[in-house]
């Protein structure tokens, strides 16, 4: 056995000798390293070393201090640059250039990982330049975020100060740290040291799953982090609020509607959301966003899944309560023969399903819906389509609906834009006329029948409101108007607004950017932004909204749910309110005049 090692020893030493005579620069990995050093030390090789905890214990026996103090003494031993890998992954430069990148995954330096960044490393050399370029990490950007921030060399301890917009810490000279905390402090060997405001996360999944990314993070420090998305969001239009009120937090175990992903491989089913920044599907066994109505039907899902998903193909598993029960949409399975449809229906019986639906390609086909599914509006029941736009909670709704209250008073007459299924329309209609405006047709059909079916005051309109918005005129002959818009927001419906003679406007979004933007357009007309109330209907995410497809399974989301409810007045014109408000999964601020 001693020969054999012998023989290997030589045939490396052998190998090592015609790639450093060479002179090709080299990436150079477990055995390789310390086996290298006698030639690299007091050379001029251009060599990228890329050993895990032991192997850099092995060939670096005397390197002491912190991991960033080691990987500094092992460049400028091998003279090459090092990266010494592991969850606070550092590279360090024999010239004394270092950077770090923390927290990572505990995985990373296991199970062949290393393999992939040597080749990546091996693949950047190709390309010419500088190793230290080559193996330090880089900023990558995808359309829905930026995957890395660029990593700043780490020089003494520093404070975290604030949560950035997608989750990380960020320190008091522009440092963003994965997994900082406001309080935290960032050591010189690039380690968290907890602060007062960091919470144990609740969840398994946590660090994997990308449906929750703050569970880390206390309640009180959530709080802040929501209200200044909101205040940042204002303050990057140079809109002034005059006061940002402490954020509303949704309980856990409160989400009633939400998108997952699930997969079959073999006989196994994976369901759940992506996970952060991945594809990849992380197989949910615990969640405490869901409300427990919806989570006690993940097994039987991935149990019905096992016998009707095709092979490596995804399917959507689309989960909402309504008053009736769960209604399930799975969207690309195939259920063929009589025993598949058999099969889809005791399952729904057995369930007590309010609605099942499947899509195999031909468009949604509904095989459960022992009677129609209801949601209800004040006491006005809707029957809503598949899958139709809900506030994310009951709690986040309920507060969106206060706030909505508050802002447009007594109101005789009130324009709820892009209505949907009617939820303000419906909440407010009491003793005052409504007219309901929206773009999708099934929605305002069934808010027209549930608004006939109960005699109440509200005329509806199929109405494309981004290319046909109500002009001055038609808003002038309002009390109130209510505007509830997709993501994007309502530039133009808002520039008509902003010329009209309104009394109050109850503005809903779910997103801080496009309420800024627009909230901008309104100052500009003359209106003061009085005060602004965050909400929040997920506790454990990331964002300060959720779009439209809720808890979304793809890489960027992780769903975001934030509110925000503001007051303006008017410098320009007595009696003119405008009020916006975004709560759960909303927004919400009141423009209103001095007098």
């Amino acid at each position: 056995m001693s020969g054999h090692r012998q023989t290997v020893g030589d045939a490396l030493d052998a190998r090592l000798d015609a790639a450093l005579a060479s002179r090709t620069p080299l990436v150079l990995d477990a055995a390789a390293i310390p086996a290298a050093l006698r030639h690299l030390e007091g050379g001029d090789t251009r060599a990228i070393l890329t050993p895990h905890a032991g192997e850099f214990a092995r060939a670096f026996p005397e390197a002491t201090g912190s991991k960033i103090d080691r990987a500094r003494a092992a460049a400028a031993q091998a003279r090459s640059v090092v990266i010494y890998k592991g969850a606070d992954t550092v590279v360090a430069a024999p010239d004394g250039r270092i950077c770090a990148a923390w927290p990572g995954s505990p995985w990373l330096a296991t199970a062949g990982t290393g393999d992939v960044l040597a080749g990546a490393c091996g693949a950047m050399l190709a390309r010419g330049g500088d190793p230290f370029d080559a193996a330090r990490p880089c900023r990558r950007r995808s359309r829905r975020r930026a995957v890395l921030t660029k990593v700043l060399p780490v020089t003494e301890t520093d404070l975290i100060v604030r949560i950035a917009a997608r989750g990380d810490g960020v320190t008091a000279d522009g440092r963003h740290v994965a997994g900082g905390v406001p309080g935290d402090h960032v050591a010189a060997d690039g380690t968290l040291v907890a602060g007062p405001n960091r919470a144990v996360p609740v969840c398994r999944h946590f660090g994997k799953c990308g449906g929750c990314q703050l569970q880390h993070v206390s309640e009180a420090a959530l709080a802040d982090f929501v209200r200044e998305r909101v205040a940042g969001a204002l303050a990057g239009q140079q809109v002034t609020a005059g006061d940002v009120r402490p954020a509303h937090l949704s309980p856990p175990h409160s989400r009633r509607r939400a998108v997952l992903t699930a997969i079959k491989a073999g006989k196994q089913v994976a369901i759940g959301f992506n996970a952060a920044q991945s594809n990849q599907i992380v197989d949910m066994r615990e969640c405490p966003l869901l409300a427990p109505e919806l989570f006690a039907l993940i097994a039987p899902i991935r149990n019905l899944l096992g016998l009707i998903a095709p092979q490596r193909r995804p399917v959507k598993v689309k989960l909402q309560r309504l008053d009736q029960g769960v209604e399930l949409i799975l969207e690309g399975v195939k259920a063929e023969g009589l025993d598949a449809a058999m099969a889809l229906q005791d399952f729904a019986g057995a369930h007590a399903l309010a609605r099942f639906a499947i899509d195999q390609g031909d468009g949604l086909e509904i095989l459960w819906q022992p009677e129609p599914p209801t949601v209800c509006f004040g006491d006005i029941a809707v029957e809503v389509p598949p899958f139709a736009f809900l506030q994310a909670t009951t709690a986040g709704e309920a507060a969106l609906l206060g706030a909505v209250h508050e802002a447009i008073g007594d109101a005789p007459t009130v324009a709820d834009l892009f209505a949907g299924v009617g939820t303000f329309a419906l909440s407010v209609q009491a003793g005052r006329k409504v007219y309901a405006a929206e773009g999708a047709r099934d929605a305002i059909a069934a808010l027209t029948g549930a608004a006939n079916r109960a005699r109440a005051l509200v005329a509806t309109e199929h109405r494309d409101l981004f290319r046909r918005p109500l002009v001055p005129a038609e808003l002038d002959r309002f009390g109130a108007v209510i505007l509830d818009p997709p993501r994007a927001g309502a530039e133009e419906q808002v520039k008509q607004l902003a010329a009209a003679a309104t009394p109050v406007i109850a503005y809903v979004s779910c997103n801080p950017a496009s309420f800024a933007r627009d909230a901008k357009l309104l100052v500009v007309g003359g209106y003061r932004l009085d005060w602004v109330q965050p909400s929040r209907a997920t506790p454990a995410c990331a964002g300060a909204t959720c779009p439209s497809n809720q808890c979304s399974t793809k890489p960027m989301k992780a769903c975001r749910h934030s509110a925000i409810s503001a007051r303006l007045a008017s410098a320009k014109m007595a009696k003119r309110h405008i009020t916006r408000l975004t709560v759960a999964c909303t927004m919400l601020w009141t423009i209103r005049s001095p007098t």
